[in-house]
Order: structure tokens, then C-alpha cells, then sequence
């Protein structure tokens, strides 16, 4: 079965002894309210008090291979940058196959063509402080038929830290759209907040050449009406309030 959890109480969670627990969320995220997980109310929360390779069990399996089976998890690290190089983020899970090696030793890349290794996470500087990241990697194809046994988090550091990660996923990777109208994401930059702001970006929509564009609002407000992420409810998600 494919694995999918945002850690929720009736999603799979971390076992009791692995040194990963669930809870509320971070405290201090950028553009997104203290104690919330990225798409809900939990995120799982692993952390360690000094400099050195540490390791916690993220999720116990088995969760079976294909042959497009895609790794996506979101990142938050805790704590700041400190002297220009922040410790945290040199963090990834690594998946433990049925014969006990693991998926670094395969290489992975993610996304972004950096390697799913603590060290090269960390020290492209990738994962940003404080901020939800969305880290994406597809699985070589010679894994599939084969099984994870465990999912768990690594972390290479440099000093003490925390990390919060949320929404686990190991599914078939999404199929790319033919329609070039359907590689259009109008969500794209609005990760956004009055606190930490990218641009007050909002999903504006209209037909070509238009006069009036639409666009939902979380927040009943002429300014700063769509924000997302920084206005939800204690639900943990978004409430539509209107049409702007």
C-alpha cells in the first residue's frame, strides 16, 4: 500500500521508542500560526542536543516499492541561521530496504538534483529556517517490487537542533499533464504572510486580455486577503471567507 500520513491521530505515527514524537507544531514558523503541523494540526517532531550523526525511527513500514514510487516530506527546521550557516537543516529520512541497506546508497536525487543525504541537504542550503520546505525524490526505477522496511530521520550537525516533518508520502508519483494550461499553478509564491512576505501574492484569476480577476480570500481584508498558510483555523486549514 502506498504510505501517505500528515501525522494526524488516525494516520500512522511514529513508534513509541524511536526517538521521534508527534505533537503540535513549530512555534516559530514564518507566514504560519505557533503550533500547527504544514497541512494539519500535528507534524512529528525529532531533535537532538549535540553536534554529531543522530538518527530517530520516522515510521515502521512495510511499505512496498513500484517502479514510480516518489519520496515527498516537508521540512521545517527550528532554529535560525547561526554565523551565516544554520545547523539544522542537514536532515533527510533515509528508507531502510527488506535487506537492510538503504536508499543512499543508490544515489537518490531529489527534485532540485540534490543528493537525499543530510550533508548535501545541509550544505546546499536548501532548507530554509523556519519555513515549511517541500523536498521531492523519485525512486530509481530498479527499486520497484522492493519493500521499505522503515522510514527513518538522519541528521548530521553541526550543533544541537530541531527539526518538524509533516506530511510523509511514499506513492506513485503524479502524472505530468499534456496541457500546458495544466502545468499552472496560481498558488505558486503565496506561501506568504504580512510577517514574512513574498511578494503579497494571491491566486488571481481571469481569461485573457480580462478586465475583473477572481481570487478566494482567507481573510476578509482589502489587504493581505489571501494568505493560507498564515490564516488558518485551528483546524489546521484555510477557511475560504470569501471572493475578492
Amino acid at each position: 500500500m502506498s504510505l501517505r500520513t500528515p501525522f494526524e491521530p488516525s494516520e500512522p505515527q511514529p513508534p513509541a521508542d524511536g526517538g521521534v514524537t508527534v505533537g503540535p507544531g513549530p512555534r516559530t514558523a514564518y507566514a504560519s500560526p505557533a503550533g500547527l503541523g504544514c497541512t494539519g494540526r500535528f507534524a512529528a517532531r525529532f531533535a537532538w542536543d549535540a553536534p554529531g550523526a543522530h538518527e530517530g525511527v520516522l515510521l515502521d513500514g512495510p511499505f512496498p516499492v513500484t517502479g514510480d514510487s516518489r519520496l515527498s516530506y516537508c521540512i521545517l527546521p527550528e532554529d535560525g541561521p547561526a554565523g551565516g550557516r544554520d545547523a539544522t537543516p542537514f536532515v533527510s529520512p533515509a528508507l531502510v530496504l527488506d535487506d537492510g541497506s538503504r536508499l543512499s546508497t543508490l544515489h537518490p536525487l531529489d527534485v532540485h538534483g540534490i543528493a537525499l543525504t543530510p550533508t548535501a541537504q545541509g550544505e546546499a542550503r536548501i532548507l530554509l529556517p523556519r519555513q515549511w520546505n517541500l523536498v521531492e525524490c523519485d525512486l530509481p526505477a530498479a527499486l520497484a517490487g522492493r519493500v521499505v522496511t522503515s522510514v527513518v530521520v538522519r541528521a548530521d550537525a553541526r550543533t544541537a537542533g530541531t527539526v518538524w516533518i509533516d506530511d510523509v508520502s511514499l506513492a506513485p508519483r503524479p502524472v505530468v499533464p499534456t496541457d500546458p494550461v495544466d502545468l499552472v499553478d496560481t498558488r505558486r509564491g503565496s506561501n506568504s504572510g504580512f510577517t514574512f512576505s513574498r511578494g503579497n501574492t494571491f491566486p488571481a484569476t481571469a481569461l485573457p486580455n480580462a478586465a475583473v480577476f477572481l481570487s478566494p480570500a482567507t481573510r476578509r481584508s482589502l489587504d493581505w486577503f489571501y494568505c493560507w498558510a498564515d490564516h488558518n483555523t485551528p483546524s489546521g486549514y484555510p477557511a475560504l471567507e470569501g471572493l475578492v
